[in-house]
């Protein structure tokens, strides 16, 4: 990666105060004001990991994102990532359903749905988009 181009070590130095800022937000949230972990500081931390990721994996050429070899890399991410996030959504449902089960038998409604949407919606993509092919 050719971090001075396109200004790569701005985006470098930015990422670097954004990260030091939030992680020295929730220590001190967390540990100094002695508060619980929140959906804010959950959402922040994985929001600074993925920047981080997209960073390293792409760094600052948008040219590599669109080449050929950038679109192959993403179509099979995508693909994996869909196939792994059906498995987990099915292992914690089955979690749930086993271990806390309610009354109605169907475990929590929520996580059924979610599974529901994320085995149907890869064919459905599918579908549309092979009729705009068609």
């Amino acid at each position: 990666m050719n971090f001075l181009k396109n200004g790569g070590i701005a985006l470098l130095v930015l990422y670097l105060i954004v990260t030091f800022f939030a992680v020295s937000s929730i220590y001190k949230d967390l540990v100094q004001n002695n508060s619980q972990l929140s959906v804010g500081h959950v959402i922040i931390a994985v929001t600074i990991f993925l920047g981080w990721v997209r960073f390293v994996t792409w760094g600052t050429d948008l040219k590599v994102q669109k080449d050929e070899l950038g679109k192959q890399i993403k179509y099979k991410s995508s693909k994996i990532s869909y196939d792994i996030m059906t498995f987990v959504l099915l292992a914690l449902y089955l979690i749930d359903l086993n271990y806390y089960q309610k009354d109605d038998g169907f475990g929590n409604v929520f996580l059924l749905i979610a599974l529901g949407i994320s085995v149907l919606l890869n064919p459905m993509v599918q579908f549309i988009l092979a009729l705009r092919y068609k």
